[in-house]
Parts: C-alpha cells; sequence; structure tokens
C-alpha cells in the first residue's frame, strides 16, 4: 500500500469525491448525501475538512461545520468516512487527530460530534483513544433515514465533546455494572448503587452483525442502552472510555462512566 497523503481539502474535485465516498460508507441516496456545495460553504465559513489520498485517490475524510453553544464556539464533526478496504487500520484515528490540528489552527478549543452508542469502534476509538467525554444521549437524532447501517432502529446518539486544551479523562477502575450482557441479550437496566464512583455499561461487541442478524433483538439493544444511558446521565454520570477484549479473548464491549470526572496529570 502506499503512503497516504493527509491534508485540509482545497480543489473541487476532491469535494466531489467526498460526495461518493459518503454513499460508498453508508448506503446514502443521493438525498441524504452532504453535497460538494455545501461542503465547500462550510469549510470557508469556518468548518473544516481534511481528506486522506492514497496515489492521489480520496481514501477518508473528516468533515466539520462551524458551531456555537452556550460555551463559544466550538468545530462540530459531522463526518468520518475510511473506504471498507482501509478499515481497522488506525487511518480513522489519523484522520481525526489531523482533524484536531486543523481545528486548532482555526482557533477551536473543543471539538464534539455524535455516536450511535452501540458502535463499539467508534465507542474505542473516541473514548478509549481520543479521550472524548460524553454526558447527554439525544433521542432519534437523524430519524429515519435512507443507510442500511440504521436499519429500522430509532437514531440514538451520545454527544461527544473533545477537549483540545485540557488532559484526557481518566478512566477509572469499575466493577459495577448498570447494564449486563446475558449470552447475546441486554440485561435489565439498573440504577448505580449510592456513593459508586464508577459503572460498567455493556453493548453488543458487533453491533452491525448483530442487526443484520435479527433485528428485534438489536431494538432490545436500543431500548435497554438508552434506558441506563438516560439514567446514569441523569445520576451526574458521563463516559470516561471504553473496554473492549483483546484478541483472541471472549468478546465483549462495554463504557466506562464516571461520576466524577478526573484529568490526567
Amino acid at each position: 500500500m502506499s503512503p497516504l497523503d493527509l491534508r485540509p481539502i482545497e480543489d473541487v474535485d476532491a469535494f466531489r469525491a467526498c460526495e461518493d465516498l459518503q454513499a460508498e460508507v453508508w448506503g446514502y441516496t443521493d438525498r441524504e448525501v452532504v453535497p460538494k456545495n455545501e461542503l465547500i460553504a462550510a469549510v470557508r465559513a469556518g468548518g473544516s475538512l481534511v481528506g486522506a489520498f492514497e496515489d492521489g485517490a480520496l481514501v477518508g475524510f473528516a468533515y466539520g461545520m462551524a458551531g456555537i453553544d452556550e460555551r463559544g464556539p466550538y468545530l462540530s464533526s459531522r463526518l468520518l468516512a475510511v473506504k471498507g478496504a482501509l478499515r481497522s487500520q488506525g487511518l480513522g484515528e489519523r484522520l481525526k487527530r489531523a482533524q484536531r490540528d486543523d481545528a486548532r489552527k482555526k482557533g477551536y478549543k473543543r471539538v464534539r460530534w455524535t455516536q450511535d452508542p452501540l458502535q463499539a469502534a467508534n465507542a474505542r476509538l473516541n473514548f478509549g483513544k481520543l479521550g472524548a467525554t460524553a454526558r447527554s444521549y439525544v433521542l432519534d437524532y437523524y430519524g429515519t433515514t435512507s443507510s442500511p447501517l440504521h436499519g429500522s432502529l430509532p437514531t440514538d446518539r451520545l454527544e461527544v465533546e473533545w477537549d483540545l486544551e485540557g488532559a484526557p479523562p481518566v478512566s477509572p477502575a469499575a466493577t459495577v455494572s448498570i447494564l449486563d450482557a446475558i449470552a447475546d441479550r441486554p440485561g435489565e437496566p439498573r440504577e448505580a448503587p449510592a456513593g459508586v464512583k464508577a459503572v460498567l455499561l455493556s453493548i453488543p461487541p458487533a453491533f452491525t452483525k448483530l442487526l443484520e442478524r435479527d433485528a428485534g433483538l438489536a431494538r432490545e439493544w436500543r431500548f435497554a442502552t438508552r434506558a441506563a444511558f438516560q439514567g446514569a446521565f441523569a445520576d451526574g454520570f458521563a463516559v470516561v472510555g471504553f473496554e473492549s477484549a483483546p484478541r483472541d479473548a471472549a468478546p465483549f464491549a462495554r463504557y466506562v462512566l464516571a461520576r466524577d470526572l478526573t484529568r490526567s496529570p
């Protein structure tokens, strides 16, 4: 494989290639692809679009637009796409870190985005590697979409925030679980016992395959995790880490949530 070149996207042909890659990665119809003209306008209005190129061809990109909330401006990261042949090789992480660097150059101190809480690979990147956090859960964020990756499920999302100035949060040791995986089914969501500072919340290790195999079971997981996250956030917990099985071990995937968020030195 040729070395990959990561750089901000500036030419029209590369903006157009981002349309094609969206359709390839998510199976979107033309109606739901973010078009070239909107990408160009968003970047010129303070957004960010970083591409990964192999022999001049676009093989991945990270896109964000300007956002603002009660705390001030932030980069709202909207899309992270990687060609199928290059997944699980660290390119997603490289693109996010390149997006971070571009965001800093533009003066942003935070990056925010959303994540399907049932996607273990995304959680591993966001919370296990990047050191992002989450304190908010949004019901059916996008409504019904054309992507087969969403199936017929509500598109619930965690709202993720990445602090570009501070140290990453400490992921404390946790032994208390508020949602277990029993075989491949979710257990009953529970409240954290009083005084417990960190808890675990399990999800399927391979949710996309589970959705393809058993849509009913996937729906059970959606509503069980919804109840567990909403309860934990209302109780003052935040997502600060993610754990998954090492290679050749029995599969598991679980979030670490802490009540008192502390930062690395």
